[in-house]
Parts: C-alpha cells; sequence; structure tokens
C-alpha cells in the first residue's frame, strides 16, 4: 500500500512540475475535441481547465494539439464525431460518481489508510488525499467512456429504487463473494 502511495503522489509531483497557459483546442485519438486553457504539459499527460474544471488526458489519447502537428505520427483528419468537452458532461460524471458511491467510496478507503498511517504523517496524507480535487481528474475518463445520454441513464438508476439497493448490497456480495472464492481456492491449492 505504501509503495502505491508513494507512485501515486509521484505522479502528482511529476504534473506539477511543467506549467503552460494557453486556449488550444486538443484532438483526441477517439474523435473528440476539447478546448480549453493548458495549465500543464509533461512528457506524459496534459492538463487543461475547461469551464473551471482541471482535466488531465495521457499523450497516448492525444492526436493533435492546436493546429500543429499529430502527436501520434497520423495526419487523419479529426471525425465528425469530434465536440467541445462540455461543463454538462462534467457535471454529469461529477452527478454520476456522487450518485453511484464512486465519491464517498474514495472518501471512505482515504480515511482507512490515513487512520492506519503512523501519527506524523497523516496531516501529509490528509492533504494529499483530496477527494474533491480526485474525482475533477476522473472527469476525462467518465468522458472517454460514456456519452452525456450513458451518463444520465446512470445517474437515473443509481437514484432508482434498484440502483439504491445495488448500492446497498453490493459490500456485502463482495464480502460474501470474496469469502466463498477464498473457500475455494483454499481446497484447491
Amino acid at each position: 500500500m505504501k509503495k502505491f502511495l508513494i507512485f501515486n503522489l509521484s505522479i502528482f509531483i511529476l504534473c506539477c512540475l511543467v506549467s503552460i497557459a494557453s486556449a488550444e483546442t486538443i484532438y483526441l485519438k477517439n474523435g473528440r475535441s476539447v478546448t480549453g486553457t493548458i495549465v500543464e504539459k509533461t512528457d506524459r499527460q496534459i492538463k487543461v481547465e475547461i469551464d473551471g474544471f482541471p482535466l488531465t488526458y495521457y499523450l497516448d489519447e492525444v492526436d493533435r494539439i492546436g493546429d500543429g502537428a499529430s502527436l501520434s505520427g497520423s495526419t487523419e483528419t479529426v471525425s465528425k464525431k469530434t465536440r467541445n468537452f462540455s461543463g454538462d458532461n462534467s457535471s454529469l460524471a461529477l452527478r454520476y460518481m456522487e450518485v453511484s458511491g464512486v465519491k464517498e467510496s474514495m472518501r471512505k478507503t482515504f480515511d482507512n489508510v490515513i487512520s492506519q498511517a503512523p501519527e506524523q504523517d497523516r496531516a501529509k496524507l490528509s492533504r494529499a488525499f483530496n477527494v474533491e480535487e480526485i474525482v475533477l481528474e476522473l472527469v476525462p475518463v467518465y468522458d472517454r467512456y460514456f456519452t452525456d445520454e450513458e451518463l444520465q441513464d446512470l445517474i437515473d438508476f443509481y437514484q432508482s429504487p434498484t440502483g439504491q439497493k445495488v448500492l446497498e448490497v453490493n459490500p456485502m456480495l463482495l464480502k460474501d463473494s470474496m469469502e466463498i472464492s477464498y473457500r475455494y481456492f483454499e481446497g484447491k491449492l
């Protein structure tokens, strides 16, 4: 767990080392585009502020920035699927993370890690594990895999009685499944 924490904190620090600011359009390999202010750029990723939300994209997801040369060596035209990332989609992604329990689960996990850390490290970990900042960093991930309509469908589901039941029983399902799997493999080994 300590290696995981150190790795994630190292990545965060690396992202903060290089900073530029300019309004640009970033063309993604999935055919979408985002327009905003580039606030950080490293050899691995780019952070763009869009409608007040900082979003991070890994460079292997980026085809090109602005009208510049393709990052992948490709000179293909961006497809008709290209759209600007909207504040609506980021709001939907943030709402989804709230209603699906992602944000609360993250908060509980971080609280647990912090409570088990040595006393002298707790304040530092509390500052590093900022759930509100982290969920903003996750918005591009949801944008990559879900349309606005799909995010709204997921929000509607998790707000339904069935969705609430899924949230309620999933921890018990996971616990029971892990116990059964453990017993199964224990008998095999």
